[in-house]
């Protein structure tokens, strides 16, 4: 069985840096960088609140934040795993160059990781 990628620490990780600034700030950056996965994501929310028709708008606010933030943890927590699987290499280099933070940790490890703003 191969390793896993993404470990509880890096998904509590992704989890701290998600939802520090909420999911919105969060997904408003997803809109400007990635704007496809917006849509995707969004696409998403919209046909899980379709069958929330007529049910009380807390119900619907809360089956719309679930959606997002099921999958700004998922980019994230991909994120993190990704540059600690590539650190120290060119495209580990490259990574950084994209994100200046995620130097900031140990090799293999999450701290440091850029806990301070949130950027999936």
């Amino acid at each position: 069985m191969a390793k896993q990628l993404i470990d509880e620490a890096t998904i509590e990780a992704a989890r701290e840096r998600v939802l520090k600034g909420g999911f919105l700030p969060a997904a408003r950056i997803v809109c400007k960088e990635e704007p496809d996965l917006h849509y995707a994501i969004s696409r998403i929310a919209v046909e899980a609140l379709s069958g929330l028709e007529g049910m009380p708008l807390e119900a619907q606010d809360a089956a719309h934040r679930a959606v997002w933030e099921g999958a700004l943890l998922a980019v994230e927590s991909y994120r993190l795993a990704h540059y600690r699987l590539w650190r120290g290499t060119a495209l580990g280099t490259l990574l950084e160059q994209l994100d200046p933070r995620l130097a900031n940790g140990p090799a293999g490890g999450n701290e440091g990781l850029g806990t301070d703003e949130v950027r999936p």
